[in-house]
């Protein structure tokens, strides 16, 4: 909140200890925006996520009227919904190098207007195949844009630290839109029809999705003096510095992995930061001359130069790039020796080759254990679909109301925001890995679908919305996001990343052949059976992913050491926390 008194602004600022109100200039209310603005950013990929996947979320109740209009059968119709929610992720192999070349901002934005264009094109459709292009394709692309654009961006803000909670407060804006556009939804189709439904939402989301994205900026460099792992450890800040929100582009805050293409900042940075000021006092005080202090930060920052080209880490290009003393530097590459001998073995005990090769870049998406992760995300993304796309037509089929369905989209809306809260607030304080959520997810599955054979009561089937959205959903779909920065190094997180994102959307597409159920044999039994099998097979992957990296690739078995540093840095966090509310504090 925002007052003037004596001309002078005055910032009202709500915080976790109550109310505080400080005195404070532009200035430095735009560098305490600055230094959170990691939290800023979660909140507009909520936004973001709030209209995009709330809107085909509900297309359960979408589903009946675009099937009684064009007489089509649940397989057909099926498609129309699961592959806009597939290619959500699945486009992230073609988006994710766009976000790249670009920026976070620019992506997002084109997804969001074509989301808008879909929704108005759709609403003028009169033949049933065209709604396959005019709709799934241009709809999931443009929700691919937008979401991984934002989570993209979100990911870097926070790499480790309140990555789950971050992901988990921008991902309940899908389960907050489904929420709300539920019941929407139904009244606008009841009332004046389903075309008319996609303009009103179509305009929602336009509105809500262009205001979001104006605060994607991309994050600052670490501040001068901080580690390689402590870039996220005061949640969200950046920093003490007095630094406004960065506008530049991504190129000039970053130094790319020429190996990983993982974005990351060399370790010579904080000798760098701390030589340039050296010399930078030095330099005002008068104590030696500009030549003179060049030639002393030569000699002090070559061994360094060399370890970072020994380890394939920077390329001499960007060193040449430095903004001070480049004849020196220039110098100390020259006469640097060559990386490592071939067959020369680093620290993480693998054999380093001097070129960069398809292998080097890209070895991380031929890992096995990212695929086996991947194949069991992807039999968790067919379930999800079950409960997104063909839920009112199994409810009709087991002869409940057509007025029930919105009932259970919203309990299935409330539900799963309500477990993406507990899981963000949980998440990084659990004793073991996150991975091991998926195997409490897929046996509570199997139960689920096991009691929606006999459910008949009301009452029963929603309590039992209630289990499937707080357990089995919110770990399905939340998890998947930020999984890889666990299980896999962080230089291997990005890579990953877009693999398990591919598959997860191949399970939301392939989801739609439950329709094939209800077509042939009249009910969604055989449907029902084969998800017991596919969960339980998913339980058994999970399990193989720490057991391969365990017995056969030691070296990247960090997923036990990223939560332990989870947990220290929450209890770190609290403690303070107790302390300064503390009476005697």
């Amino acid at each position: 909140m925002l007052c003037h008194e004596n001309r002078r602004p005055v910032f009202f600022l709500t915080t976790s200890h109550g109310r505080v109100t400080c005195n404070m200039d532009a200035r430095r209310c735009r560098a305490y925006l600055a230094e959170r603005w990691g939290w800023v950013v979660t909140f507009a990929s909520f936004c973001v996520h709030f209209v995009c996947f709330g809107i085909y979320y509900c297309f359960s109740i979408t589903f009946i009227a675009l099937q009684e209009e064009f007489e089509t059968s649940s397989t057909a119709t099926s498609w129309v919904g699961s592959i806009p929610i597939g290619l959500s992720t699945m486009a992230g192999v073609f988006v994710t190098p766009l976000i790249y070349r670009f920026s976070n901002r620019s992506i997002a934005l084109v997804g969001i207007v074509l989301c808008f264009t879909s929704c108005m094109v759709t609403s003028l459709i009169t033949v049933f195949p065209a709604i396959y292009l005019t709709y799934s394709v241009l709809y999931g692309v443009g929700s691919a844009c937008a979401s991984l654009a934002s989570t993209d961006l979100l990911l870097r803000y926070f790499p480790v630290t309140n990555c789950a909670r971050a992901t988990m407060f921008a991902l309940i804006g899908s389960s907050a839109g489904m929420l709300c556009l539920g019941p929407l939804t139904y009244t606008l189709i009841e009332r004046w029809g389903w075309r008319i439904m996609l303009r009103v939402v179509g305009s929602i989301l336009l509105v809500v999705g262009v205001a979001a994205i104006f605060a994607f900026h991309p994050p600052p460099p670490p501040p001068t003096g901080s580690g390689p792992d402590e870039d996220d450890t005061k949640e969200g800040k950046r920093g003490d510095q007095d630094v406004s929100p960065p506008d530049g582009t991504r190129e000039g805050s970053e130094i790319p992995d020429d190996r990983t293409n993982a974005r990351v900042q060399p370790k010579y940075a904080k000798l760098y930061n701390e030589v340039k000021t050296d010399q930078n006092k030095k330099a005002e005080d008068g104590s030696a001359s500009k030549h003179a202090e060049c030639e002393k930060t030569s000699e002090e920052m070559k061994p360094f130069l060399q370890e970072q080209i020994a380890e394939g880490v920077i390329g001499k290009e960007v060193c040449a790039s430095l903004d001070r003393c480049d004849s020196d530097i220039a110098v100390a590459l020259t006469a640097s020796e060559s990386p490592l001998p071939d067959g020369a073995v680093g620290e993480t005990g693998e054999e380093d080759e001097v070129p960069v090769t398809f292998w080097t870049k890209h070895r991380s998406v031929f890992y096995p254990d990212v695929w086996v992760l991947g194949l069991c995300i992807m039999g968790l993304g067919v379930m999800n679909s079950f409960f997104y796309i063909n839920m009112g037509s199994f409810l009709l089929s087991k002869g409940f109301e057509k007025h029930v369905l919105p009932w259970v989209v919203t309990t299935l809306g409330v539900s799963e925001m309500a477990g993406k809260l507990l899981l963000g607030a949980t998440a990084d304080r659990l004793p073991f890995p996150k991975i091991f959520l998926f195997i409490f997810c897929s046996v509570t599955g199997i139960g689920c679908m096991i009691c929606l054979l006999y459910v008949r009561s009301v009452i029963l089937l929603l309590l039992l919305s209630v289990v499937i959205g707080l357990v089995v959903m919110t770990i399905a779909d939340v998890l998947s996001y930020s999984i890889c920065n666990q299980v896999f190094r962080k230089e291997d997180a990005v890579q990953t990343w877009t693999v398990v994102m591919m598959l997860q959307g191949v399970g939301f597409m392939v989801g739609a052949v439950f329709g094939e159920s209800i077509d042939k044999t009249g009910s969604y039994n055989e449907a029902i059976y084969t998800s017991m099998g596919m969960y339980a097979v998913c339980a058994v992957l999970c399990i193989a992913v720490p057991l391969y990296q365990k017995l056969f690739a030691r070296h990247r078995f960090v997923m036990f050491d990223h939560q332990a540093k989870c947990r220290r840095l929450k209890t770190a966090t609290t403690t303070v926390a107790e302390v300064k509310t503390s009476p005697t504090a």
